[in-house]
């Protein structure tokens, strides 16, 4: 992997709606020695991953293996190792429990077993349920040994997460709004990314301590099927993110499509703006939500998804630098759930080849087609439709074939090579118990795509809708750059929300380059919205959009919703899509992010 991380705005393909990085107290303006304080991104970078490194692998593992978790004699097994005296066995697994299981509340449906998180602590309410009397436990026996729920077990773990979520949620609406004008990346930390990497670091050790003083996390209140939906969410907004860069399948239909295809075939900008503009709110949500959910167990399955997560929050911590733009490093954000999800499947005993090949199409169909390599095919299609000389493109990019037919097999060489390794895998290792081999097994490797691109579209659309409708609903005198500059002159006052352009353009006004700026900014968009809601009434409907993705969640679980797991978890992912939306839809509506342009990256000289 790449890990040149303070390329050229030439090494990086920017992402247009990606966040932005801004000034301090200049209201937008940074000078050169500003811009050289504080650690560089690239090794903030470094020391994260290995931090992140040392909490997974010797604290995480090390320490759950010395207290004897998941192991046997002392030996660490890779596979789970059902513990009856730590855990309670799946709902209606063993004909031993039966009778327990058909009168004890939350493991009498029918969907008991497939909806029970195995790592927590026993119910509050089940002494009347546990066996005292066989000891050491059998594999079958819902032990008294096991260590009960509390409601101070509850509450910690509960004011542990409130806490992280809210310290991120605050240091990313911090850092927007006191840069709401400025669209320059820097290569150096600033602020927020300190704090923001400070504040991630904690709630990992807070998390690893909690484990170990009460263990339960918030699995114990809220159902399976969030956590996985809240990822599921996450990565369906990532295809939305990078559609406009490397379409949705092949490189298909990037803008402008290396076959020509016309706009009317790709899906409208304004969504994928808005997602691009505020995808940090929901993605550390998913994020540090998921973190929370699971406790710091020492499985292979644990270890893989912390890793996974602190992935997710070390690119959020370095929001508003090239790193948050590379393509290498997104890929692997991207890439890692297939890892993560055939080692938890494999570990647990499930259908580990459809999460691992089901994820592995998104790479080879979707994800690679954004890495620089693929972009550069879009650039040379560029200049052939419009009849420029190429040679310059071409020597840049030595790789890139120039005959459109060769492009397209050099497209087809990941998904080729996927299938092959497929079709390898089910008619040798992956037979049927009698040792035949069925086509129709292969079609379980789709259905994880079909659900991610499917979603793609619903997240479009209703995000259209929404924007639609809210802009018909919140008609108001639009503000242009035009009458910015002049308030500015005339010492008109404007509302909070425009304070940082009127210090923008009083900057430019004292270095007599107001005219320029002016010009600049009437390039890159038309005009301004309006001045909109107010942070009261913004972070209000914010906090309700998400306490109702945590309410739902909790009465799912607590009612015992009895519903098929990946039926409850694609019902969550709408549910959450369409709250994550209307949130961006009211920050949107005051601090107008998607009326800016490009990011601009920093040169090798700032």
């Amino acid at each position: 992997m790449n890990t040149d991380f303070d390329n050229n705005p030439e090494e990086i393909i920017m992402d247009s709606g990606d966040n932005m990085d801004k000034s301090t107290a200049t209201g937008g303006i940074t000078t050169k020695e500003e811009s050289k304080k504080g650690m560089s991104a690239n090794t903030a970078w470094w020391i994260s991953i290995v931090s992140l490194l040392i909490v997974c692998g010797p604290l995480l593992m090390g320490i759950g293996i010395a207290r004897g978790w998941n192991t046997i004699d002392g030996v660490y097994s890779f596979k789970t190792v059902y513990e009856p005296s730590r855990f309670w066995p799946e709902p209606n697994e063993y004909n031993q429990t039966a009778a327990v299981d058909e009168m004890f509340g939350s493991r009498n449906f029918k969907n008991a077993a497939s909806l029970w998180y195995y790592w927590k602590l026993r119910p509050g309410n089940s002494d009347p349920y546990c066996d005292s009397t066989t000891i050491p436990p059998e594999p079958w026996t819902l032990s008294c040994m096991v260590p009960k729920t509390t409601a101070v077990t509850r509450a910690f773990v509960w004011m542990c997460y409130v806490v992280h979520q809210c310290a991120i949620w605050a240091l990313t609406y911090k850092a927007q709004r006191e840069h709401a004008r400025d669209v320059q990346y820097h290569s150096n930390l600033r602020w927020y990314n300190v704090w923001s990497l400070i504040v991630n670091l904690a709630g990992y050790l807070l998390h690893l301590l909690q484990t170990h003083l009460t263990y339960d996390a918030t699995a114990q209140d809220v159902t399976e099927s969030s956590s996985q939906g809240s990822v599921i969410m996450l990565l369906v907004m990532v295809l939305l993110m990078e559609y406009k860069n490397r379409g949705l399948f092949l490189g298909w239909p990037a803008k402008p499509a290396d076959d020509g295809t016309k706009c009317s075939w790709r899906l409208p900008t304004r969504p994928i703006e808005l997602v691009r503009k505020y995808h940090g709110y929901a993605f550390s949500w998913a994020t540090i939500y998921t973190l929370w959910y699971h406790p710091m167990e020492p499985t292979a399955g644990h270890a893989m998804g912390f890793l996974h997560t602190g992935f997710l929050l070390i690119q959020q911590s370095l929001m508003f630098t090239p790193i948050h733009v590379n393509k290498y490093w997104k890929l692997l954000l991207e890439t890692w759930v297939a890892i993560h999800g055939g080692i938890v499947a494999l570990q647990m005993g499930h259908s580990w080849a459809m999460f691992l090949f089901g994820f592995f199409w998104m790479f080879a169909f979707t994800a690679i087609h954004g890495i620089p390599y693929y972009l550069g095919f879009v650039d040379i299609a560029r200049a052939q439709q419009k009849g420029e000389d190429t040679t310059k493109l071409l020597k840049s990019n030595p790789m890139v074939p120039e005959a459109q037919w060769k492009r397209y097999l050099v497209r087809l060489i990941p998904p080729v090579l996927f299938l092959v390794i497929v079709v390898i895998f089910y008619s040798t290792v992956l037979l049927k118990t009698d040792g035949s081999f069925d086509a129709l097994f292969l079609t379980e490797v789709i259905r994880i795509p079909a659900i991610l691109y499917l979603m793609v579209f619903f997240t479009c659309f209703v995000a259209l809708g929404m924007q639609s409708a809210t802009n018909s609903m919140c008609k108001g005198s639009p503000v242009t750059p035009k009458t910015i500059n002049h308030q500015v002159q005339t010492g008109e006052e404007l509302t909070a929300e425009l304070e940082p352009t009127k210090e923008l353009y009083k900057a430019d006004a004292e270095s007599g380059s107001s005219e320029d700026s002016l010009q600049k900014e009437q390039q890159e968009q038309k005009e301004l919205p309006s001045p909109g809601l107010g942070t009261g009434t913004v972070m209000a409907g914010f906090a309700v959009c998400y306490m109702l993705m945590v309410a739902i969640s909790i009465v799912i679980e607590q009612v015992k919703v009895d519903m098929v797991l990946i039926l409850l978890t694609f019902v969550l992912v709408i549910i959450f899509t369409i709250l994550a939306l209307v949130a961006m839809i009211l920050m949107d509506k005051q601090m107008h992010r998607t009326s800016l342009g490009s990011p601009k990256l920093p040169s090798k000289n700032d």
